[in-house]
């Protein structure tokens, strides 16, 4: 099973569109999503860690021990979608549920990088924080098309 949690709600437009049509394109393969509120971006640098903190602290607490942490974040190792299939086919057979977490827009705390198992970057590239949600989201539902044998070539 994977869950997705996303630090920040879509805002309007038509990325927020996009994340709606693949939440419910998804639905039926049994992701779960989740937005958690941010609490936005300090003026003062300074407390970027604390906003962080308090974020990865909001997420730890609904995270079972039993679930595996994967962060999304720029800093990670880059995979292409071959690989993202092969992890959540290997994730399906050992029935492990997933915590895919995409960090608010200052990024993650030095804490979540030390608890997570999996560190996964979409690009090199940079994104506004809501692209980067819905090219997960994307990305998930074409593992999953291809995992049910279904074509996907959009």
């Amino acid at each position: 099973m994977v869950r997705l949690i996303a630090i920040g709600k879509p805002k309007k437009g038509f990325v927020a569109d996009g994340i709606k049509e693949f939440e419910n394109r998804l639905r039926p393969y049994g992701v779960k999503i989740e937005f958690f509120r941010e609490g936005g971006i300090p003026r003062s640098p300074s407390l970027y860690e604390e906003v962080k903190q308090k974020e990865w602290s909001s997420v730890k607490k609904v995270i079972k021990p039993s679930e595996h942490i994967f962060l999304w974040d720029s800093r990670g190792e880059l995979w292409d979608t071959d690989r993202l299939v092969s992890f959540l086919k290997e994730n399906m057979i050992h029935s492990g549920k997933i915590t895919m977490i995409i960090g608010g827009p200052l990024g993650f705390s030095q804490n979540a990088y030390d608890e997570a198992e999996y560190v996964v970057s979409l690009s090199r590239f940079t994104f506004t924080h809501q692209m980067a949600i819905l090219m997960v989201l994307e990305q998930l539902y074409r593992a999953y098309k291809i995992i049910s044998g279904q074509p996907y070539a959009y």
